[in-house]
């Protein structure tokens, strides 16, 4: 009998199982995180693991079995964290990744969640690029460049709040809005109207230096 036959005990060695491709694998784990659930690192996976939830065709040791192979490249780019150790990889600038991604013209989070697992994202384009890059992260729409304006961008095109504060107050006036409730709901029903003033519909968000949010008065 060859070693790691099944003797009975229903145990099969590594070197004797037929494993999934590191693609195919990549993208069976990744759903785990699609799906919610939380697997960031290595100990999370061999938590998975163990728990039984993990296909049998999928190693217990996918860094050490993969790199055998020469494909494995690491935990981040494995899991699709984008969490990867100094020197296993080196990804794009931001700016040059999110380049790349808007000339795919995807048109949405779910069309990028799908590219994302797919084996024609490059190596060095993370599949959760709002874990990598944190600083420069505004926001799907920006990074997939699908005609969504950012908060953050919008914010640039505000009047300045001496100037909103006069027409939050002729609003206020107009519609009788006593109080941030009332506002609450008239910015959710004249949402054109307040966006052709330039004024933002969460004012305490945008003019948080000015520290200025009280009654609409």
């Amino acid at each position: 009998m060859s070693d790691g036959e099944d003797t009975g005990t229903g145990r099969i060695s590594n070197q004797n199982r037929m494993f999934l491709s590191h693609n195919q694998a990549k993208k069976i784990v990744q759903k785990v995180i699609w799906n919610g659930d939380s697997l960031g690192s290595g100990t999370d996976f061999n938590n998975w693991f163990k728990s039984g939830n993990c296909p049998k065709n999928i190693p217990s040791a996918p860094d050490r079995t993969y790199k055998k192979q020469d494909t494995w490249i690491s935990w981040g780019d494995f899991l699709g964290t984008g969490n990867i150790k100094f020197g296993d990889i080196q990804y794009l600038a931001f700016e040059d990744a999110r380049k790349f991604v808007r000339a795919l013209e995807l048109q949405g989070a779910k069309e990028w969640e799908k590219y994302a697992k797919s084996d024609k994202l490059p190596n060095d384009i993370p599949a959760a690029p709002w874990n990598t890059y944190k600083k420069e992260w505004d926001g799907s729409g920006d990074w997939l460049g699908n005609g969504h304006i950012s908060n953050t961008e919008k914010s640039k095109n505000y009047i300045s709040w001496p100037q909103a504060k006069i027409e939050y107050k002729k609003l206020s006036e107009k519609y009788g809005l006593k109080n941030q409730k009332d506002w609450r709901n008239f910015s959710k029903t004249h949402a054109k109207q307040i966006e052709k003033l330039n004024i933002p519909a969460n004012p305490r968000v945008v003019y948080t230096k000015e520290k200025i949010w009280g009654k609409m008065k």
